[in-house]
């Protein structure tokens, strides 16, 4: 299988994993060709990433760790909640009770999961990023909170936190966060209230842990204290809330935002690392940078060699170090028979990724 960006999906690929739209309908299923409908579909819907299938590497085990069913549920979910609030109307333990069920089966999914990795893709619809960034947000922060030894009731505290830590958006209106350009002072204002608000919105349903809220309303909140609302340092800040800054800000990365295009994948990952102990808890950082490769399973990439192909292995611990199995040569031709190089190996020290391509 094969991970390219959405841009370079063309009609008659093949699908490798199935991709939903952001009221959890199924687009496409494992094994169904991409036609122009499904284009013009998964454009609407943001999505960044597909595993397509491609001969050459049909045995590389592109697997993603968060089920896309559960994912698109909960992006659902977030979605009707805001349309509740901007609605007027008031939130109930009962509303957040599906996305605890998803988060719970999403979790018994990844406990027992021997493959995958976490998506790395962001959102590339401002328009749908209130809904899809938060289920993003959720999956890999419980990924991180298993790798912590977090157990699983808390493990579910806190991936509601992440589908709910922007819910104070809707003290906003609608447009302020997708119109192009910087945000004026005054939006800006606003804008850092939203933790405090959002937590105010969701410790008035009864029966919600109160480590809920305080993820939330310390969201925002960073190691050096510089974040916002009330600039908390260090451990000052909650464990929840640390691990939902670092995913929150990686999804952020990746993702379309009206003041600038998405960083790629590498990109973010570097700039995470590149703030520890910094905006981010280093303990944490590093613990981000076990799980979530440099570049991912799946990826095209090209080498200092001048070699194209695609990584076979993200060697999960090597940063930065995958293994590639290598499709056109040095020369630009294609390769009769597909090698692998390990860039662990002693003998390929000088070799580094240099470009991802199709992404």
């Amino acid at each position: 299988m094969k991970r390219i960006g959405a841009a370079y999906a063309r009609e008659g690929m093949v699908i490798g994993w199935p991709i939903y739209d952001t009221d959890g309908r199924l687009i496409l299923d494992t094994g169904d060709e991409v036609d122009a409908e499904s284009l013009t579909r998964i454009s609407e819907n943001g999505i960044a990433e597909l595993i397509v299938e491609d001969w050459r590497v049909i045995d590389v085990p592109v697997e993603p760790l968060v089920p896309p069913a559960e994912e698109a549920m909960l992006i659902h979910g977030v979605r009707q909640t805001m349309a509740r609030l901007r609605g007027g109307n008031s939130l109930y333990r009962e509303n957040l009770e599906q996305m605890v069920q998803h988060l719970h089966r999403m979790i018994r999914t990844m406990r027992g999961s021997l493959l995958g990795e976490p998506s790395s893709a962001g959102c590339l619809n401002v328009e749908t990023y209130d809904f899809v960034h938060p289920a993003r947000v959720a999956g890999l922060s419980l990924i991180l909170g298993m790798e912590y030894g977090i157990e699983d009731s808390e493990l579910v505290v806190m991936g509601l936190a992440a589908l709910m830590m922007n819910i104070g958006y809707v003290k906003l209106p609608e447009d302020a966060l997708i119109v192009p350009g910087p945000l004026s002072p005054e939006t800006w204002q606003d804008l850092a209230q939203h933790p405090e608000a959002g937590a105010e919105i969701i410790a008035a349903i009864d029966g919600v842990d109160e480590k809920v809220v305080q993820a939330i309303a310390q969201s925002h909140e960073r190691f050096d204290g510089t974040g916002y609302p009330n600039g908390l340092k260090g451990e000052d800040i909650s464990l929840f809330a640390r691990i939902l800054g670092i995913v929150d800000t990686f999804y952020a990365l990746v993702s379309l935002r009206p003041h600038r295009k998405p960083f790629l994948p590498h990109e973010a990952i570097e700039f995470v690392m590149a703030y520890s102990m910094e905006l981010f808890d280093p303990d944490l950082v590093e613990l981000f940078s076990r799980k979530v490769p440099l570049y991912s399973t799946g990826v095209s990439v090209k080498l200092s060699s001048n070699e194209t192909g695609v990584v076979a292995d993200a060697n999960l611990g090597h940063v930065g170090r995958p293994i590639v199995r290598i499709l056109v040569d040095r020369f630009g031709a294609e390769v009769k028979k597909p090698y692998e190089l390990d860039l662990t190996a002693p003998d390929q020290q000088r070799e580094l990724v240099v470009q991802v391509l199709d992404f």
